[in-house]
């Protein structure tokens, strides 16, 4: 069971988080006047910005709020990309070998690039089992194959075989 808080700093500015049952942070969105990003999107001139480390010592900095609240949030972050990420869909088949490289690791797993504006997950244990633990690390080349598309998300899940 996950759950949701929010974060509202001296200027206003919004910072949303989703946690797994151990208090680490799955997804977040920043928002403020004139923009709604998450963590899932790398925009121009912002990288992946997911917080790192457990937030159970600091809930008391936080506001409850409901999932649906998130949720809301999260649509308005991803909705001027569903124009292209539909595109992409269009683009790539199920079972299509495409050559990623990786980017960071998240709680969820690996997250891969692969030429386009949308970014990839491979679960970490399957990329470690190609690769070795000695060349997990960003930038590393890695062939996978397109598993599904992830609508929540805008990510394309990768396997490691062509299933």
């Amino acid at each position: 069971m996950y759950s949701y808080y929010k974060y509202i700093d001296t200027d206003g500015e919004i910072t949303l988080y989703e946690f797994d049952q151990e208090y680490y942070c799955l997804r977040s969105i920043f928002v403020n006047s004139s923009e709604c990003i998450n963590t899932n999107l790398s925009i121009e001139q912002t990288n992946f910005f997911l917080p790192e480390g457990n937030f159970s010592e600091s809930l008391d900095m936080l506001t409850p709020i409901k999932k649906e609240e998130f949720l809301n949030f999260w649509d308005q972050s991803i909705s001027k990309y569903l124009k292209r990420w539909n595109e992409l869909k269009n683009k790539f088949k199920i079972r299509e070998m495409i050559e990623t490289e990786i980017v960071c690791f998240y709680p969820q797993g690996v997250i891969v690039q692969y030429d386009e504006e949308f970014f990839g997950f491979i679960d970490y244990k399957d990329c470690k089992s190609v690769l070795g633990a000695s060349n997990m690390y960003p930038q590393q080349k890695i062939k996978l194959f397109v598993k599904n598309f992830d609508d929540d998300n805008l990510w394309v899940n990768f396997s490691i075989k062509s299933v």
